[in-house]
């Protein structure tokens, strides 16, 4: 009873002042005491105790809202004179497993303050009384709400076991196999559980991570929030019948999981004015105006009704009261849209292979299994909103996009390593792209400079493109705009919190000419430049000049880049759907037609002469004549079989304007500036814990990592990318000029001024350098050439323990393996030996993954991991190690069990090569499966690194068992405008300036791709 408002109890109290009508056929009206404004000479409260519409908990005696009313005037309440409080009370889970959460009452209704922030609430769509169960049979369905369903998907043989699957719209978000026998019980782990003390306006939390024996948890970062608890339920028993096994549930909660952002927020005719770790106030911002026989909206389902006057005592009486209505069903829900009917794909899909339709939604196959009927996983997403879906052969499943469009995808058939897929969607959705996973979800992470705090706070932590790879820097003319600023107050080695308004974001446009005026003296549409500008780490144009409206750069050739193409061919593909088309020429051979095209539809087409620039403008962002387009027509060819034309200096910008506004959001951060000269964002009203081992979201695609250590707070902004696509990860640029020639000393890289190197931050782990010597380049001789020997790049091996299961031990005793970083990525080193490695393919901790019975893990170069049998008890599993299909390696594990295959390679005898944790074996009725986490995967190719290797430019000059030193037996020029290549995939890139010798290393990460 303690978990919904006590209406009856309320109107038993209170009968004389509280009466409960129906205000219509579909909703119920709550209302408060009567206040009489002509006789009010003094401010007037409601709570719980004379307002049954607020929520109360009768149990404890606890109140969260209060509305107090000044003295009117007596027919208006004036602005400010109304306010609303709410406050966060302790209130106890059902579930002993996961402790305490806050509540509080918002309007009438009990909301969670998600992770204790009264300013941060999500609404409670489901919560269990304490002594309420739930029983489901193997593979019913549990509606719980909002769109979510708990499927019991099976049941185990031995009835000790249940697999669960949490579905939001038919798709599954969580899934995982509970064991609540005494004994050995195994539940998810709980993340952020709160212990909760002291009294309302005082309290005192502890906050940790848990395993729980019992429960099934979902979290969810959403927003600047880590692990929002969404769902959770308690696993109280299995029982077995003759016909039908079945498990009973207890403790289930349900929150939404959007959570509602209250700090600066309109609701109603109320402004939220103030807020704190215990409360939030709301005033109303414009008088209320009390009419006799009206009804005034407050907020949200908050109303104020005026009485008519008609007790002729000769006063006009300004009788009014607060009530709340509550919806009323009215009848059976109506049943969703039926699923889309327009083909947007068919054909066959293989493993680590996707599609993006629209540019949006994006489909990949994550894994298949020939098991029985056969199944496939696939992994969906449409921008931020992704899920998994697995799906048997002749299944299918629907799913919603962040748009909120359906699409349906049916399994026709599964094969071994591919599906044939069919989906369909919206009228004129097609795929936009193919491309490949990749080995394990290729993901590019571009790092910030590290930081470290130790004793004293520091004042100011300032990142731009400087000392930082994520932040925007047009290398040929030095331009950057990004800053990213923390403090003061900073943070200490015991201060791990970034408060409110401790974090900032500055950004402002810098005008650039356009290349064509640079190299031709050539305008665009009589422009000869336009305004760039940094913004969240990607280059935008900024429209006019004005840093509230930006669009993306999509192209600008440099130089002298040229591109051909065949008149009347497919034409030249640029970016977001844009492509220039060749016509046709004219006979004479001076001139040719050009069109600019847009997802197949020409937008522009112009006659252009050899020499001239053509240029397409709109009116986008309110701003007349936008250059989106130019080009110059360097030549035309007219051949026998075809005629070809010549572009350079293409420039190109999306047309869709992103307008931002003071007060507009991105992930932690608020606009506070928005004007013509620049933005500024800040961290206004939400503080971010930098917690051991988490990754809390700053804004955009942009993070702070820390590392997964107590003793000190290390951490570092980071870049996320998965998107297809070649990206460079650069080091801090060098700059020489004619009053600064030479540098004062090597210039050294390291992990921390070059992003493209391995770094591992839990351990504070680095091993490579990149060292040029000081007197290799000389800016006032004009000497750009690195000469041989002047360029080195060492290496060596650090040991690094496994992440294994606390508590667990792998079955050989090892705790720990050598690891060593090469040309940017992290590597095995074979018995500790610098020269003989191995590539590190997974390291995963602790996340999940479940295999059924005959489905293969594909974790990346050629290796699966196969769940062959579980056997009669569900208590042990044969597991498969392949290679390329091949078996290596087999072996029974037990539940709790540590699995590792050791190879004797390179000249090293028992190296592991993999090992995983079996975290549970499940044998339903139909299905058989195995949960495994701490997987961890080397190649078994030794890359042996022998004296005199070449690698680019680059030779092996020192090969020990403690360090490889590398050095260029060849020239390397940095002319202007170079991109020369030193190893691998890292290159040295030097601005296009004859005046000064301006470069940087990149390394380039390269995902998916045709």
């Amino acid at each position: 009873m303690d978990n919904r408002m006590n209406m009856l109890i309320a109107l038993v109290v209170v009968a004389a002042m509280v009466f409960v009508a129906p205000a219509s056929a579909e909703t119920v009206e709550v209302r408060g005491e009567v206040v009489d404004a002509a006789f009010q000479i003094a401010p007037f409260t409601w709570t719980a105790r004379n307002f049954a519409g607020f929520y109360y908990d009768s149990d404890r005696d606890l109140m969260s809202e209060a509305l107090t009313t000044e003295v009117a005037v007596p027919d208006t309440i004036d602005a400010g004179d109304l306010t609303y409080d709410a406050y966060r009370i302790k209130h106890s889970y059902t579930n002993p497993e996961i402790g305490d959460y806050f509540a509080i009452g918002w309007f009438g209704t009990k909301y969670m303050a998600v992770n204790g922030k009264p300013y941060m609430i999500s609404p409670i769509i489901l919560e269990m009384d304490k002594d309420d169960t739930k029983t489901l049979a193997a593979g019913q369905e549990w509606v719980l709400g909002n769109g979510y369903s708990l499927i019991v998907k099976q049941i185990d043989l031995g009835g000790d076991k249940i697999w669960l699957e949490l579905a939001r719209d038919g798709v599954e978000v969580a899934s995982s196999i509970i064991c609540p026998r005494n004994g050995v019980e195994h539940g998810d782990k709980f993340c952020n559980r709160m212990t909760i003390s002291g009294f309302p306006g005082a309290y005192i939390v502890t906050a940790g991570d848990v395993e729980t024996t019992r429960t099934f948890v979902y979290q969810k970062d959403v927003g600047s929030e880590n692990s929002v608890p969404v769902f959770s339920v308690y696993v109280d028993c299995i029982s077995r019948g003759t016909d039908a096994n079945a498990v009973q549930f207890k403790h289930a909660i349900l929150i939404g999981d959007d959570p509602i952002r209250l700090i600066g927020a309109e609701v109603g005719r109320m402004n939220v004015e103030t807020t704190t770790s215990e409360s939030v106030r709301l005033q109303n911002a414009q008088n209320l105006y009390l009419e006799m026989d009206s009804d005034i909206h407050v907020a949200e389902g908050l109303w104020f009704h005026v009485a008519d006057d008609m007790d002729e005592d000769l006063v006009e009486n300004y009788r009014y009261y607060p009530y709340v209505e509550h919806a009323c069903s009215s009848g059976p829900v109506p049943p969703p849209p039926p699923p889309p009917e327009d083909t947007i794909f068919e054909g066959e899909l293989r493993v680590d292979h996707g599609i993006e339709i629209e540019d949006d939604v994006r489909v990949e196959v994550a894994r298949v299994s020939t098991a029985s009927r056969g199944s496939v996983t696939l992994r969906i997403s449409s921008y931020q909103n992704g899920a998994a879906i697995v799906l048997s052969e002749g299944e299918s499943a629907v799913y919603r996009t962040i748009s909120d469009e359906v699409i349906e995808l049916e399994a026709v058939e599964v094969y071994s390593g591919s599906v044939w897929l069919v989906i369909t969607g919206p009228a004129d959705w097609e795929v936009t792209e193919y491309y490949v996973v990749g080995d394990y979800g290729q993901v590019v992470h571009i790092r910030g400079e590290v930081v470290e705090l130790v004793d004293e706070p520091t004042d100011i932590i300032i990142w731009n493109a400087s000392n930082s790879a994520l932040f925007w820097h047009d290398l040929n003319y030095d331009l950057m705009t990004e800053t990213l600023l923390l403090g003061p107050p900073c943070l200490s080695q015991y201060d791990r919190n970034i408060e409110a308004g401790c974090l900032n974001y500055f950004t402002s446009p810098v005008y650039k000419e356009y290349q064509v005026y640079e190299n031709e003296n050539l305008t665009v549409d009589n422009n000869t430049g336009y305004h760039l500008m940094g913004w969240m780490g990607d280059a935008y144009a900024a429209i006019g000049g004005n840093a509230c409206k930006l669009c993306k750069l999509l192209k600008e050739f440099d130089g002298d880049d040229k591109k051909t193409l065949a008149v009347g061919g497919d034409g030249l593909d640029l970016d977001r759907g844009f492509a220039l088309v060749a016509n046709r020429i004219d006979p004479g051979g001076n001139r040719a037609r050009l069109s600019l095209m847009k997802s197949g539809v020409a937008i522009d087409s112009e006659v252009v002469s050899a020499g001239e620039v053509y240029t397409y403008t709109a009116d986008i962002g309110g701003e007349s004549d936008i250059p989106i387009f130019s080009c110059s027509l360097d030549a035309i060819f007219r051949g026998t079989e075809t005629d070809i034309v010549q572009v350079k200096h293409i420039f190109l910008i999306d047309d869709v304007v992103t307008e931002i506004e003071v007060g507009d959001r991105y992930g932690a951060m608020e606009v506070a500036i928005a004007d013509m000269g620049g933005l500024v964002l800040s961290n206004a009203d939400t503080s971010i814990d930098l917690d051991p081992g988490t990754r809390k979201h700053i804004m955009g695609n942009m993070y702070f990592d820390t590392a997964d250590d107590e003793a000190v707070v290390r951490f570092y902004p980071v870049a996320e990318y998965s998107e297809p696509g070649v990206y460079e990860v650069r080091g801090t640029t060098e700059e020489l000029t004619a009053t600064n020639p030479t540098p004062d000393a090597d210039m050294v890289w390291d992990y921390n001024t070059f992003a493209g190197l391995w770094y591992g931050p839990d351990d504070d782990l680095n091993t490579e350098t990149l060292t040029i010597e000081r007197s290799a380049l000389n800016a006032g001789t004009h000497d750009r050439e690195l000469d041989e020997g002047t360029v080195t790049y060492k290496t060596h091996p650090v040991f690094w323990e496994y992440d294994l299961k606390p508590g667990v031990s792998n079955d050989r005793g090892d705790y720990g393996y050598f690891v060593e970083g090469w040309m940017g990525d992290a590597y095995a080193a074979i018995g500790g030996d610098a020269s003989k490695l191995c590539k590190l393919i997974v390291a995963s901790g602790d996340e999940k993954m479940i295999l059924m019975s005959g489905e293969a893990l594909y974790m990346g170069r050629g290796f699966t991991l196969v769940a062959d049998q579980i056997n009669l008890n569900g208590t042990t599993v044969d597991l498969t190690l392949k290679k390329d299909g091949e078996v290596i390696d087999s072996a029974t594990v037990s539940d709790g069990g540590v699995y590792t295959y050791t190879e004797d390679i390179g000249g090293t005898e028992d190296v592991p090569i993999f090992s995983c944790y079996v975290d549970a074996v499940f044998r339903g009725t139909k299905t058989e499966l195995v949960q495994v986490t701490h997987v961890f995967l080397i190649d078994d190719v030794v890359m042996e690194i022998n004296l005199g290797d070449e690698y680019g430019t680059m030779e092996d000059v020192a090969a020990y068992t403690d360090e490889i030193v590398l050095a260029n037996t060849e020239p390397i020029d940095l002319y202007a405008g170079a991109r020369e290549l030193v190893m691998g995939d890292m290159y040295f890139v030097a601005a296009d300036n004859e005046t000064v010798i301006r470069f940087c290393p990149v390394v380039e990460r390269i995902i998916g791709g045709d």
